[in-house]
C-alpha cells in the first residue's frame, strides 16, 4: 500500500475478516481522518481517489446496517470516488456503531439526525399508496432491492441510486 498511487490503493483482506467491534474502529479512523459530515446536505460521505478503496467502503458499511451510495467524477487528475450515507436510518447506524473520533464532526452528525427525525425521515419513504395501481402489484409478497450507478446529465458526474423490484 505504501509504494503505489493513491488511485490504486485497497483495503486489506484482513480488515474484511475483522470483528464487527474492530471493524468499527477501523471505520472510525478512517472517516475521522479523511470523511466529513455537512448539515447542508445531511450526509456523513468520504472521496478517495481509489475505485476499490470506494466500493470495498461500501461493502464494509453494510455490516452494519448501513447503505451508501456511491458514485464517481472525474477531475484534472484521475478522478474522484465519493461515497455518501444519507437518511436517518442509515445516519443513526453510523452514529451508533462507527461514529468520529472528531468532536465538531459528530456535533454535525448530531444536527443531521436531529434535523431528519424532525422532519419523519420522509426522504427515505416511498409513496407507494399513490402509485400502487399503476406500478406495482402489491399482493406479491416480495422485494428485491438493487443499487447501480448511473451518469448523471451533469458532465463526467456519474451517481449511484437504488430501486426496489417487487415480484
Amino acid at each position: 500500500i505504501r509504494n503505489c498511487h493513491s488511485y490504486n490503493k485497497f483495503i486489506p483482506q484482513e480488515i474484511f475478516r475483522l470483528a464487527k467491534e474492530d471493524l468499527a474502529l477501523f471505520l472510525n479512523r478512517l472517516f475521522s481522518d479523511d470523511g466529513w459530515c455537512t448539515f447542508k446536505s445531511h450526509e456523513v460521505g468520504y472521496a478517495t481517489a481509489s475505485e476499490q478503496i470506494a466500493k470495498s467502503l461500501q461493502h464494509l458499511l453494510l455490516r452494519f446496517g448501513i447503505v451508501a451510495s456511491l458514485g464517481y467524477k472525474e477531475n484534472s487528475k484521475k478522478g474522484s470516488w465519493w461515497l455518501s450515507i444519507k437518511g436517518f436510518d442509515n445516519l443513526n447506524k453510523f452514529k451508533n456503531n462507527i461514529r468520529f473520533i472528531i468532536d465538531y464532526k459528530n456535533e454535525n452528525l448530531n444536527k443531521c439526525l436531529n434535523y431528519l427525525q424532525s422532519k419523519q425521515n420522509q426522504a427515505d419513504i416511498l409513496p407507494i399508496p399513490k402509485f400502487k395501481n399503476t406500478l406495482f402489484n402489491l399482493s406479491q409478497p416480495y422485494v428485491s432491492a438493487y443499487d447501480l450507478i448511473v451518469p448523471c446529465v451533469q458532465k463526467n458526474i456519474f451517481a449511484s441510486s437504488a430501486f426496489l423490484d417487487l415480484f
